[in-house]
């Protein structure tokens, strides 16, 4: 199986680096890397040729995550599509697992799976611990763009990444994955979480950062949460533990006087009561 990876970077060499590094030595060769650059500089460009095994191809894109993503797409020629950040990275044989999977089970549509640190804790979200198909009320615990592959009929049939999501749409357009693997989900792809094949990713939001890139960061994440229950009109159950959830951890971090982490909490909260009520429902 001939696979495209599609990322976008803009200014993390460093881990771009590593990403590069676990690509060169993937058992599996049969894979392109659509490296979109949004640097205003060749930083990206001096990373990429120093790692020719990456199979990289750069391409360039104003900034935003989605116009990134969205430029691949246009530009991709795999049987299937994935959306690798500049900084994760692979274990050496991913993607041979993924490609077995794929060939084993011809009836899934995609495939998706948890992220973890280099210490093999959880990242980015609180990942599931069974397999299984998504649904339209467990995507949250079972995939983001980073941990999803599609085969190209399901890419070809959805179409581009929406670049109207989240609290600034010109830079990262949080909720923008999740949208699309909504869009996916509803359409009747059939996709399976396999919890066993895991991506390499550093925590997203860490939480004892409170710099003010780290409280805009969670506010924007939070935003895009609170836009995809609102405009997908999600059961009301999972809409109030959506919300409830970090409003209750913030309560517990003051009452214990960790105000770091309760302002991290609250940030979050705002996001996603702001998402939701400045969303429209689809229709």
């Amino acid at each position: 199986m001939f696979f495209s990876l599609i990322c976008g970077t803009a200014g993390r060499t460093g881990e771009l680096q590593r990403l590069l590094n676990s690509l060169a030595i993937q058992s599996h060769r049969q894979f392109e890397l659509l490296l979109i650059d949004q640097n205003t500089d060749d930083r990206a460009r001096r990373v990429l040729a120093a790692v020719p095994e990456a199979n990289g191809v750069r391409l360039e894109s104003p900034p935003g995550l989605c116009r990134a993503l969205n430029l691949g797409l246009q530009h991709a020629r795999g049987e299937a599509i994935g959306f690798p950040d500049d900084d994760c990275w692979y274990e050496p044989d991913f993607l041979t697992q993924l490609t077995g999977l794929f060939e084993t089970h011809p009836q899934w549509d995609g495939i998706s799976f948890p992220a973890a640190d280099e210490e093999g804790r959880p990242s980015i979200a609180r990942w599931d611990k069974q397999p299984g198909r998504l649904t339209k009320t467990n995507i949250g615990t079972r995939g983001c763009s980073t941990t999803v592959y599609y085969r190209r009929a399901v890419c070809e049939r959805i179409g581009l990444f929406d670049e109207s999501i989240g609290a600034d749409i010109s830079l990262v357009s949080p909720g923008s994955d999740i949208d699309y693997l909504h869009r996916v989900v509803r359409a009747g792809f059939h996709m399976e979480y396999q919890p066993h094949l895991v991506i390499r990713h550093p925590h997203a939001l860490a939480e004892g950062v409170i710099n003010e890139q780290a409280k805009r960061k969670r506010y924007q994440y939070g935003y895009g949460e609170g836009s995809i229950v609102r405009k997908y009109s999600v059961p009301l159950w999972y809409a109030g533990a959506l919300m409830l959830f970090p409003f209750m951890r913030a309560i517990k971090h003051a009452a214990k006087g960790n105000n770091h982490l309760a302002s991290n909490e609250w940030l979050t909260f705002r996001g996603r009561i702001d998402g939701w009520l400045l969303t429209r429902p689809q229709r």
